[in-house]
């Protein structure tokens, strides 16, 4: 036997350190708890204070212009299609009347006719571009309304008619019929003159000033291909007068039916297969206040 003691009942210095550490911290822990002072209840609110929270905010309180009114009733589906949409029709096509009433030299038109693929819906579109006083071409859409029946020409003829109808244009213009017995050779000259007489009543005044216009018209260098011609009639509509307001007539055909495409890709969009339940009115006025309203919001 020996006098050493058994392996269990020697205790490790560390042990005894680490467990007087946790002892300290754990009562300095306490002892902070016990200074802290307690937190003051929150009053329980009164009838009257809930009496006041529930009562509406005025319309000329700060709290109403800076926060959203959580008791505000928010209008219906029906509302914003039967009231908020037939009023900004109206007030973005009294817009565009007052912009056709202006001093148009002439219009230009694109049309198509687009069938959707979730509703058995056919419309025809009819848009309008012309070049301003100012030599800035302008664009707007006028219809994008319901086809129906067979698309024949008469058809699409009497669309047309009640079209302009509406937007109070006159689509009667005077044409001239001319036969000859012998062909001839027809110069630029004379074609612009021509042109000129079909266009301008005073043409056979003006002639000496238009042709001393087209001669330096001629003379002039050309531009490059690169650079805007609606800028050169800007800049030297001064110069040249009457072959600036040919200008204004005739560099506003437009060389393709873009305008139409893009108006019924969007249409393609108002009516899809969530919504091919949509009238043909209803989704007229969305695309004419879509494509529309940006001209006179720049303003």
């Amino acid at each position: 036997m020996t006098n050493l003691p058994h392996k269990k009942d020697v205790k490790p210095p560390y042990r005894k350190e680490k467990y007087e550490k946790d002892t300290a911290a754990a009562t300095a822990t306490a002892a902070a708890k016990r200074k802290v002072a307690p937190s003051p209840r929150t009053p329980t609110p009164s009838v009257a204070d809930f009496l006041e929270k529930a009562k509406k905010f005025a319309n000329d309180s700060a709290k109403a212009k800076d926060h959203i009114e959580p008791r505000y009733t928010i209008p219906s589906r029906r509302h914003f299609s039967d009231v908020c949409l037939p009023e900004m029709y109206n007030v973005v096509s009294t817009n565009v009347h007052e912009l056709l009433a202006t001093d148009i030299a002439a219009l230009s038109f694109t049309t198509d006719i687009w069938s959707s693929d979730v509703s058995p819906t056919s419309m025809l579109s009819l848009t309008a571009q012309w070049i301003d006083t100012d030599f800035k071409l302008q664009k707007i859409v006028l219809h994008s309304q319901e086809f129906r029946g067979s698309h024949t020409a008469v058809a699409i003829s009497e669309a047309f008619a009640n079209m302009f109808d509406t937007w109070r244009i006159d689509s009667a213009e005077s044409k001239r019929a001319r036969t000859t017995d012998e062909p001839r050779t027809v110069s630029l000259s004379d074609m612009f003159d021509e042109i000129l007489q079909e266009n301008n009543p005073f043409a056979r005044q003006r002639t000496s000033s238009t042709a001393q216009q087209l001669d330096g018209y001629l003379s002039e260098v050309p531009i490059p291909r690169s650079n805007n011609p609606l800028e050169f009639w800007r800049t030297n509509q001064g110069r040249f007068p009457d072959l600036a307001q040919m200008a204004r007539r005739y560099l506003s055909a437009p060389c393709t039916s873009t305008d139409s495409e893009r108006l019924f890709s969007a249409a393609s969009h108002v009516i899809d297969e969530k919504r091919n339940r949509l009238s043909c009115e209803k989704a007229e006025k969305l695309l004419f206040i879509k494509k529309n309203l940006p001209l006179f919001l720049k303003k």
